[in-house]
């Protein structure tokens, strides 16, 4: 009994406990690791499963089964044809790969590619799955959380973006502008689309966001000139330069002219330049004066179409848009005015 007791006050004994301990510990966290790895692998494994489509390139399933290195070269070749339109051949690549590809890693990049995929080709909802998934696995993937934003802003849920976009600052910080914009855009959007606020309350909302920050000057326009037109030249009088928005105003039959834009010579030219006033003072926008003059001194026909140009990476579109469709920076894309010869068929 002596000995025992004397075992037991031994130093030595308390260093076995204390690394009996330790060691427990480490098995149970490597074990709960392991699991861990287990459920996620199993995870993506189901998420690809359920995309899997039943006209899979069945060569090109078994070629990548031989030759499994030949993986980010596909990757990149499905990325070409997405990039060229070609949406249906990437996804066929993309779902080939992920029925043959068994590596964590490789598997998130070609769900994300496969997402990013889906989102371009209008299959919000499949992207949105796709997205929603990466991020329940990996929750600090901050590229699959960029694209679950643009989805949400695409499907018109922009309270779960503007949750999506907080915590994406959480994961990785952003700068400063990058985040206020986006957060400010997706507060004038619910804004504008909200239902249960009066209409002289959005507009006075949006009025004071659009003072703060003139980057959302065309939405704000866009929507007023749709629900209230005495907000609308209030708005456009208080601006420091109209080039940017002549496209807007452009679109204006002579009856809905407000009576003041005979005192802002910027708005006034705009009209005189699409004939529904006669000025010889030269107009200070270039393309207006080509049009001015042609009114007063040709019996030509002259119209005036726009294009829109990103600020950022100068890619030009047919269209306007608060996103640049190719870099996806939020912007005000710069107008172009074009004076064209109409053509009577």
């Amino acid at each position: 009994m002596d000995s025992i007791l004397y075992f037991y006050r031994d130093p030595l004994f308390d260093i076995i406990i204390l690394f009996s301990i330790i060691a427990t510990i480490a098995l149970l966290d490597y074990s709960r690791n392991k699991y861990r790895t287990h459920k996620k692998q199993q995870s993506l494994q189901a998420l690809a499963q359920s995309y899997e489509h039943t006209t899979l390139n069945e060569d090109m399933s078994h070629f990548i089964t031989l030759y499994p290195k030949a993986t980010p070269f596909l990757i990149n070749l499905a990325q070409t044809y997405a990039q060229s339109g070609d949406n249906e051949m990437a996804i066929k690549i993309f779902l080939s790969l992920l029925e043959s590809n068994k590596n964590t890693k490789t598997k998130i990049i070609i769900l994300e590619s496969l997402g990013k995929t889906y989102l371009n080709a209008g299959f919000m909802q499949k992207s949105k799955d796709i997205f929603t998934q990466i991020l329940k696995t990996y929750p600090r993937n901050a590229t699959a959380m960029k694209l679950l934003i643009k989805s949400y802003e695409n499907m018109g849920e922009y309270q779960k973006a503007l949750e999506a976009l907080e915590c994406l600052d959480e994961i990785d910080s952003q700068t400063q502008d990058f985040y206020t914009n986006n957060q400010q855009y997706f507060y004038l959007l619910i804004l504008l689309n909200a239902h249960n606020i009066p209409l002289y309350k959005k507009i006075q909302n949006a009025t004071i966001i659009g003072k703060n920050n003139p980057l959302f000057d065309r939405i704000i326009l866009r929507y007023l000139k749709n629900y209230d037109l005495k907000a609308f030249w209030n708005y456009v009088f208080c601006l420091n330069s109209v080039t940017n928005i002549i496209d807007i105003l452009w679109e204006f039959s002579q009856e809905n002219l407000h009576d003041e834009i005979i005192n802002h010579p910027q708005i006034f030219e705009i009209f005189v330049a699409k004939g529904y006033f006669e000025s010889k003072k030269e107009c200070s926008v270039f393309e207006l004066e080509i049009l001015r003059t042609m009114h007063t001194y040709s019996t030509k026909k002259i119209h005036l179409a726009f294009e829109y140009r990103c600020h950022h990476c100068k890619a030009i579109f047919p269209f306007d848009s608060p996103r640049c469709p190719q870099c996806e920076e939020l912007t005000q894309l710069d107008l172009i005015l074009k004076p064209l010869q109409k053509i009577e068929l």
